[in-house]
């Protein structure tokens, strides 16, 4: 997020009223307003500020006005052109569709890009703005500044205690010129509307937004020192290189597309970098738009797939679930039928029973009680003498529509 006013405008807003006033200006929260000041380097007011200031009382405490950092004003016509780009090419492509929308009928696949990549190096070139040289910075960035102090925080720490490890890196020669490389380098992001930050409080790293990629990147000096025998019979000296490396938290810093070693610290070192970023952005999201519309297709392929499987699988249950049916009913009306069957054979064990006895010439014991309950058994379990409560109850287990 950024505001479109310059760093003066931004600096005289803040001090001239509350932050959460100043946000609403911007429609944002003043937690935002206060990165946005931090990452464009624009001191604000600290705490208890305008509370002291609207103060009656007459020992107010006195807080000095941190002066703006004489930084040159970001062109961010570069970084915006480029974001620009990027985004009309995104809105005018006709190859994007959901894949997992079976609706959305799949698109024809991107055209060629009509643009070489000679060419596009040349237009981004082109585009590149008119610089100041980095030998003729003198001021220096927020960000090397805090890296010299802490710098000579060590070379007092380091008097006072001749055991102290930790040794200054920028107070020699050498290090005087990682001081500028450095410097160089982050005025130039910054002079493109690429925003740098620093982290870590004794082991820096440095960051960059650029075009979207929160970039880590390291600058160092090499030193070459050649030998006796190099010297006098290759005409070899002593020299010192700048070098630059886009690198990763665990990636190692080694010759490659990645390292860049200059002889000369000048602004057409710097435009190389940048430039050969762009580059490699373009190369990777053209092999992204080819890529992700085959991916596409293939993931529409496995989505029709998944759809006529779960179809299939579907229809499957529902022939399942009606054979089930169908059993159960079946099931239903046998153990009905057995029942009644059953029923029927102990109603002609009853009379077969009561036929002996009626023969007998004497009383059979138990045989009243005996064919009360078999007639009371028989007249259970056949469904044909089933209430219709039991009856509604029984045809439900049907699950008949």
């Amino acid at each position: 997020m950024s505001v479109d006013i310059t760093r003066q405008e931004l600096y005289d807003l803040v001090w001239s009223e509350p932050m959460t006033h100043a946000a609403k200006r911007f429609d944002i929260s003043d937690v935002m307003l206060g990165r946005i000041c931090e990452d464009r380097h624009v001191p604000r007011p600290p705490r208890g500020y305008w509370a002291n200031l609207q103060s009656k009382s007459s020992q107010k405490r006195q807080f000095i006005k941190l002066p703006l950092p004489e930084l040159p004003e970001p062109d961010i016509g570069f970084s915006r052109y480029m974001s620009m780009e990027y985004k009309q090419r995104e809105a005018a492509r006709t190859d994007i569709f959901d894949p997992e929308d079976l609706n959305d009928p799949v698109r024809d696949p991107p055209p060629p890009f009509q643009e070489s990549m000679d060419d596009f190096r040349k237009r981004i070139e082109a585009a590149f703005p008119d610089l100041i040289e980095p030998e003729k910075i003198k001021v220096l960035h927020p960000v090397v500044q805090k890296v010299l102090d802490y710098d000579l925080t060590l070379v007092a720490r380091s008097k006072r205690d001749t055991y102290f490890y930790d040794r200054p890196q920028y107070q020699d020669e050498k290090g005087k010129m990682s001081l500028r490389l450095l410097n160089g380098f982050i005025m130039t992001f910054e002079a493109l509307g690429f925003n740098v930050r620093l982290t870590g409080r004794k082991y820096f790293h440095f960051y960059v937004m650029i075009l979207g990629h929160h970039k880590e990147f390291h600058v160092f000096i090499k030193e070459y020192d050649p030998s006796a025998f190099e010297r006098k019979k290759l005409g070899k000296v002593k020299r010192k290189t700048y070098c630059f490396s886009w690198t990763g938290e665990y990636e190692v810093i080694s010759a490659g597309d990645m390292f860049y070693e200059f002889e000369e610290l000048n602004l057409a070192a710097i435009k190389k970098v940048i430039v050969d970023f762009v580059m490699k952005g373009e190369k990777n999201y053209r092999n992204w738009v080819v890529s992700r519309y085959e991916h596409n297709v293939e993931a529409r392929k496995r989505a029709i797939e998944r759809r006529e499987f779960e179809i299939r699988r579907a229809a499957e249950k529902k022939r399942k679930a009606l054979e089930n049916l169908l059993a159960s009913r079946e099931k239903l009306m046998s153990e009905a039928v057995t029942d009644m069957n059953h029923a029927e054979k102990i109603r002609e064990l009853i009379e077969t029973m009561r036929a002996k006895a009626a023969s007998a010439k004497r009383p059979v014991k138990g045989m009243k009680r005996w064919v009360g309950w078999a007639t009371h058994h028989a007249n259970t379990i056949d469904p044909r003498h089933m209430s219709l409560e039991s009856f509604e109850t029984w045809a439900s287990k049907f699950k008949l529509k």
